[in-house]
């Protein structure tokens, strides 16, 4: 059986896996598990003479092992009660241009026995049954370390995959120490590693340069003529006394007439011309770096936890004794600055993909029931950038104009006179706010081609010879 990937294949559809294969396979590897996998025996390889060999041959499975092995000078043990299925029947062996170890697979085929090397030029036969591979083949294990960049699911769903396709009986996943270990015969360890470390191949990272620039500029200009909008009527009388209880507060001049009993005053104040202007600029700039590893989000904050009360409450006083009690405010802490969520996905070393949730939080110096109002920019997202480009990813203009006018009703209105009656306020406001990134591939994807591993059928693992 040829299997290329064939993990694959049960991660992308994982029903047709049994249900006792999708157990977690999280646990952990024992010390003496983890010495035997980190110093196994080196599995003996067979060294028969090299070159490529003809054979038709019709004789009896004994006779059919001893005469291929007597050809490349390989001697020849079987076990005890090695019986083959064709016992006293005559089998057809017919190759050509077959090495050493192709000529011996061939004939495991033909007279249904599996070989297990024992020595350079030894071999020990064996009749083809689960039972005998049990009990001859040579059984390791090997610990596969786990790259930083795969996620514990991730993990979960590759060893699932190999232990369905390979039928593996023993395989820990120990999330603690980051290792895979892999219990089995030969022939079954060493393609599952293979196939682990394929599927776990390292990740492209990207850098990513982030900036969010942000301009306030405002204006306020004030101008005009402040004329009395009140204008007292005081009755003066003969008698001084008078006087003081009479005059309203705030009036010190006033233009007199009549006489006698009938002295009457009308309060006057000072009209006062004015003009004021201010000017505010601010900008402000957050620059930052955070790199990503393909497929998996990476998170930024920059800023600082800003305390809110939201609730208090008022003293009342305890039983007799007098005694105050004042339970502490409720106070909720608001993340202020920038806040970044980046999922990378790079398509070869042109062009990536960027999932993107950006927010900018900032105090706005206005309250609300005493609780301070919080402006919010979000940006949500999915681009293409190509690597070493900056890319606008978004951007917000904010403008307010507003004219405030006071004065005395119908003279304010008229045109051009109507300012020497009236006060002027012009308040202009204007805001932007720019989120520009750049993406740089730090480390390029593997572009390697998917390994290829024999390692027979069901029934019938390929040996290792």
């Amino acid at each position: 059986m040829r299997v290329c990937l064939a993990a694959l294949l049960v991660l992308l559809f994982p029903a047709f896996v049994q249900p006792q294969m999708q157990d977690s396979l999280s646990g952990t590897i024992t010390p003496r598990e983890l010495a035997e996998a980190r110093n196994p025996l080196p599995p003996v390889e067979l060294s028969g003479d090299p070159g490529v060999k003809d054979f038709d041959l019709r004789a009896e499975s004994k006779s059919l092992w001893k005469q291929v092995a007597q050809a490349y000078h390989i001697d020849i043990v079987f076990e005890t009660d090695y019986q083959a299925v064709h016992a006293g029947q005559p089998l057809q062996f017919q190759v050509n241009g077959m090495d050493c170890r192709g000529a011996l697979q061939a004939l495991e085929i033909v007279t249904d026995s599996f070989a297990v090397p024992v020595g350079p030029r030894q071999i020990f036969i064996a009749r083809d049954t689960p039972q005998k591979r049990m009990e001859y083949e040579h059984q390791t294990a090997v610990v596969v370390p786990i790259p930083e960049t795969v996620t514990p699911q991730e993990v979960q769903e590759v060893a699932n995959a190999v232990r369905s396709t390979m039928e593996i009986r023993r395989l820990v996943v120990d999330a603690q120490r980051r290792l895979i270990l892999v219990r089995d015969s030969a022939s079954k360890v060493l393609p599952a590693r293979r196939m682990i470390e394929d599927l776990m191949r390292p990740r492209a990272q990207v850098a990513i340069e982030l900036n969010l620039l942000s301009t306030d500029h405002s204006t306020s200009l004030n101008y005009g003529v402040q004329l009395p909008t009140s204008f007292p009527l005081v009755s003066f009388g003969t008698h001084a006394a008078n006087i003081v209880r009479s005059i309203p507060q705030g009036f010190t001049n006033f233009f007199g007439f009549g006489g006698g009993r009938s002295f009457i005053g009308i309060g006057v104040t000072d009209a006062s011309l004015f003009a004021a202007a201010t000017e505010n600029d601010t900008k402000s700039l957050y620059a930052a770096q955070m790199v990503a590893v393909d497929g998996q989000a990476a998170t930024l904050k920059v800023g600082q936890k800003y305390p809110i009360t939201t609730a208090s409450y008022i003293g009342q006083t305890s039983g007799t004794s007098g005694q105050v009690y004042t339970p502490p405010p409720t106070i909720e802490f608001e993340d202020l600055g920038l806040n970044v969520k980046i999922t990378p996905y790079v398509h070869g070393d042109q062009s990536v993909s960027l999932d993107i949730e950006a927010s900018f939080e900032l105090l706005t110096g206005k309250t609300s029931n005493a609780i301070p109002v919080i402006g919010e920019r979000k940006f949500q997202s999915r681009i293409d950038v190509k690597p070493g480009q900056w890319a606008v990813i978004a951007g917000m203009l904010t403008e307010s104009d507003a004219l405030n006018i006071q004065g005395i009703a119908g003279l304010a209105s008229i045109p051009v006179a109507g300012n020497l009656f009236r006060t002027n306020d012009r308040e202009r406001d204007r805001s932007e706010a720019l989120i520009v990134l750049k993406p740089h591939i730090v480390y390029p994807p593997v572009e390697a081609a998917a390994s290829e591993i024999w390692v027979g059928t069901e029934t019938r693992p390929r040996t290792l010879l």
